[in-house]
């Protein structure tokens, strides 16, 4: 079996021009994981629809929402600048990444501590608990996540999906034991907080004793990583906002209804798909500019045409599936159609931004991360004022089109 699959791998390498026997290891265990994080969450949606209210489901998606903000002012792209620099041999720019990280994780503590005494002020007690917590666990889980980065740079995707599945395992047990058994969504944050983070510490530890990576730290790396970063804070701000409007626009219940119908394709996003930015990138980093441009058109074509099978799929199944495993969210599945469509086009989204990440083309990326969040905010707040959900989903079917566009555009017009 596993000779026919690489004699097939081989074979298709005609048609995609890509290293598809590359790819198939990778996406193997890159699939694992997400598998593994598809069936976990799965129990924890069942959890949150069983034992959580709407209302309740809401306000706790409305705080996850802050901390994605919080972690906008992390070094959130440290981790692609320490994958680049350890596929080039400069293993010890993980742990010099991690001590930069920790300084720089006082922005998010401090920020998400004024925020919490704002809401204090307002007498906001449930949202101002919420943030308290994500200003603890914000620095250390995104300073120790790091280690991953390590795996990915030596393409040690089996070494990086058995330390992610057990992580994600414990996490969410956690969490959907506190869902069971609290039915709060500040105990549940709490949860979700202090569990990652102590994992996250647990597992770079870890890698650091068993992986022994080398002392060569690559100064440029981190620099590259703090200007990544930067180019991410917008974008992540961004991305949230979409959250925040529907919270104070449509209020908790229709939140908790969009967080249900996008569940679903997210997921099946992440299994068929996510693991090509994290594949690619050590690929990449070893190609020209002119090749990469050479071969971008076919693999983009290749992508597109996998994400309209992955979301004709999913259309078949997901009423049986919403009707099985949410009968109380059933009024969800026309929007989680609408937002499978996505799939179509988000496959194609991880090629172009990978060879600019790769190639290090800083100022095509902050153009890239400077005009697509001005769309994630102005795209959603439209279509919100103009048609409530609906066209909430339908400006954010028009901002992955747009974002494809643009950084497909900058791959081809720009040598900077």
């Amino acid at each position: 079996m596993r000779q026919r699959l690489k004699d097939i791998a081989r074979w298709s390498e005609r048609y995609t021009k890509t290293d598809m026997l590359y790819l198939l290891y990778s996406g193997f265990w890159s699939n694992i994981n997400a598998i593994i994080i598809s069936a976990l969450s799965l129990a924890l949606y069942v959890a949150y629809a069983h034992f959580l209210t709407k209302e309740a489901y809401g306000t706790y998606q409305y705080l996850l929402s802050f901390f994605s903000i919080a972690t906008a002012f992390t070094l959130t792209g440290m981790n692609v600048a320490v994958t680049r620099a350890v596929a080039q041999g400069s293993e010890g720019t993980l742990r010099a990444s991690v001590r930069a990280q920790l300084l720089w994780g006082l922005i998010p503590f401090f920020g998400s501590l004024a925020a919490a005494l704002y809401y204090l002020w307002q007498g906001n007690m449930l949202i101002a608990g919420g943030l308290v917590f994500i200003a603890i666990g914000t620095p250390l889980l995104y300073a120790y996540n790091t280690y991953g980065a390590l795996f990915a740079g030596r393409k040690n995707f089996k070494g990086l999906t058995l330390y992610n599945s057990a992580s994600n395992i414990i996490y969410y047990a956690a969490l959907i034991a506190a869902a069971v058994w609290s039915h709060s969504p500040l105990i549940i944050l709490a949860a979700n907080m202090l569990v990652q983070s102590a994992l996250a510490f647990v597992f770079y530890r870890l890698t650091l004793v068993r992986q022994k990576p080398n002392h060569t730290v690559d100064e440029s790396a981190l620099s590259y990583g703090v200007h990544l970063s930067f180019m991410n804070v917008f974008g992540s701000v961004a991305g949230q906002l979409g959250n925040i409007f529907i919270f104070h626009f449509l209020g908790a219940p229709a939140l908790a209804l969009y967080s249900f119908a996008s569940a679903m394709p997210e997921r099946i996003g992440n299994i068929c798909f996510k693991f090509l930015g994290s594949a690619l990138l050590p690929k990449f980093s070893e190609r020209t500019l002119a090749e990469i441009r050479r071969e971008l058109p076919r693999k983009i074509v290749f992508a597109t045409a996998t994400g309209a099978l992955v979301a004709g799929g999913y259309m078949v199944v997901a009423a049986p599936l919403f009707y099985l495993f949410f009968p109380t969210y059933t009024e969800a599945i026309p929007y989680s159609l609408a937002i499978a469509l996505g799939l179509i086009i988000g496959a194609a989204v991880y090629l172009p931004v990978t060879a600019l990440t790769a190639l290090k083309k800083t100022r095509s990326l902050y153009i890239l991360n400077t005009l697509n969040p001005i769309a994630q905010i102005a795209f959603p707040l439209i279509g919100i004022y103009f048609g409530g959900l609906w066209g909430y989903l339908i400006a954010n079917l028009c901002t992955i089109l747009f974002g494809v566009s643009l950084a497909t555009i900058l791959v081809y017009s720009t040598d900077r």
